[in-house]
């Protein structure tokens, strides 16, 4: 009721910090909510939410710290952006096994590996040359122990080379030691000219020798385009020593083999007769063979061009096995004190031009029997 409105005002008493409150009747107990209403304390949680400072330092931080840790600039820089991405297990075996052990593994081999390969080489050499009786095999095994024989330095020089320590192929390893023995055979780290031919071989540094053989001297030692070497020409290049049975090795890729104008010396070979791709072969003109022509050049079915003139100390006579040389075009004989006769069915299929002896030189008194030669002096030049 309207009267009783007012008497509420004296019921509170106020004091200097709050307001406490007099025990009132039951009808003034409404007007004390309407008095308070103006100033609830509710306003204040609301200014408190509003600011939302996590929220704002919340956005900005992730953004800055996750994106350079998922994409790292450093890792596509050293083990490369597509073996990341790609499979994750797949980039720690081939960056770290390929590239990394087997290059330095191989230069850095000590004692135990180089044995090891030392062996492993030797039963390769052994395998692939003609050594097939006893005797011949107790021969090359004693080269080996010799520190000084061609054999033995070539594979002294092997084991210490980078590069061939690096080759995978055994028909590469046998090429380039092969022409490794020939090198230390025929004088190389003596007699060679350097200026001519000699530059680049095996020990020579200063030419980068531990390159493919192919690259030693591109112009005297060929190969072709699967880096086989099919042509040794050292004319006039100074070579000294003896032709090393080793040159057989190259039966299936070597074709020429010119080596006149030398001082060689010895027998010939009769390994040379395994070169079955051997199209011209030139030992003439300054070199010393001595003894006979081996049976197996008969094997030499590919020869066009044989030349051995001016080797005043090759005796005996022809081997009935050049027969064989059904291809041959070209054959020179002459200064020799060579004898016999040559097959006449090389008349009948290829044999173009002979220089032979007829007998009649005193400084070759041997003499060569050619039925279907003509020719004026002592040296026919026509068949």
């Amino acid at each position: 009721p309207p009267s009783m409105a007012m008497p509420a005002q004296p019921a509170a008493i106020t004091t200097s910090d709050a307001t406490v409150g007099v025990d009132l009747p039951p009808s003034s107990a409404s007007v004390a909510p309407q008095q308070m209403m103006p100033t609830p304390p509710l306003p204040t949680p609301p200014p408190t939410k509003t600011p939302k400072t996590p929220p704002p330092t919340v956005p900005p931080s992730p953004p800055p710290t996750n994106p350079p840790t998922s994409p790292p600039t450093t890792l596509p820089l050293t083990v490369g952006p597509t073996i990341m991405d790609l499979d994750d297990r797949a980039s720690p075996p081939p960056t770290a096994t390929p590239t990394t052990s087997l290059p330095t593994l191989l230069p850095s081999s000590s004692l135990s590996p180089t044995t090891e390969t030392e062996a492993e080489w030797i039963r390769l050499i052994q395998s692939r040359s003609a050594a097939s009786s006893p005797d011949l095999q107790q021969q090359q095994q004693e080269q080996f122990d010799d520190p000084t024989s061609p054999q033995r330095r070539a594979l002294d020089w092997m084991l210490q080379d980078p590069f061939s320590l690096d080759i995978s192929f055994e028909n590469r390893l046998i090429q380039r030691y092969t022409v490794a023995v020939f090198w230390y055979a025929t004088g190389g780290p003596t007699t060679w000219d350097t200026q001519n031919g000699g530059a680049g071989w095996v020990e020579d540094a200063s030419s980068g020798s531990s390159l493919s053989e192919c690259r030693w001297n591109d112009s005297l030692l060929i190969c072709n385009d699967e880096n086989q070497v099919i042509s040794i020409n050292l004319e006039g290049s100074g070579l000294s020593g003896t032709i090393p049975p080793e040159i057989g090795l190259l039966s299936a890729t070597l074709q020429t083999l010119d080596l006149d104008f030398n001082n060689l010396s010895g027998t010939l070979p009769t390994e040379l007769g395994q070169l079955t791709s051997l199209q011209w072969l030139d030992l003439d003109e300054g070199n010393d063979f001595r003894g006979t022509i081996p049976s197996e050049f008969g094997l030499m079915t590919a020869l066009t061009d044989l030349n051995l003139s001016e080797n005043t100390n090759l005796t005996g006579e022809l081997p009935t096995q050049l027969s064989n040389l059904t291809n041959l075009r070209f054959l020179f004989l002459d200064g020799t004190q060579l004898s016999g006769s040559i097959p006449s069915n090389l008349c009948l299929s290829s044999l173009s031009i002979a220089y032979i002896n007829c007998g009649d030189d005193d400084d070759a008194p041997k003499k060569i029997d050619c039925d279907c030669c003509s020719g004026s002096g002592g040296f026919p030049t026509s068949c």
